[in-house]
């Protein structure tokens, strides 16, 4: 019975420290993942956070937008971002880049 129970206890350490292993090995990731913005509001920005495990984290911004109008960023460089719709309706994907060749991605719906 004793093994039973020594074995169990071993799987669920196993099970618990596999996943802490694969999320240590990110590099950047980008919080809000995705997004809805109106063109008339009430919400007509979106704050974007970058975070790296590298130091000095440098960091650069890129907006790629469905139609000319759709959106723009405020900063091109930096751990933030703000996207604000502009006057046209479509889509436009974030991208952050740090110098170690990582990327990362934000999907905004601009409605």
């Amino acid at each position: 019975m004793k093994n039973k129970k020594v074995i169990l206890a071993v799987s669920l350490l196993m099970l618990t420290l596999a996943p802490m292993s694969l999320s240590a090995g990110t590099k950047l990731a980008l919080l809000p993942t995705s997004g809805t913005v109106y063109v008339d509001g009430p919400v007509f920005s979106l704050n974007l956070d970058a975070f790296c495990n590298a130091t000095p984290c440098n960091l650069s911004w890129q907006v790629v937008l469905s139609n000319d109008g759709v959106g723009s960023i405020n900063n091109q460089t930096g751990p933030v971002t703000t996207f604000t719709a502009g006057g046209v309706a479509g889509t436009a994907i974030v991208i952050v880049r740090d110098d170690q060749g990582h990327m990362a991605f934000c999907h905004i719906t601009v409605l």
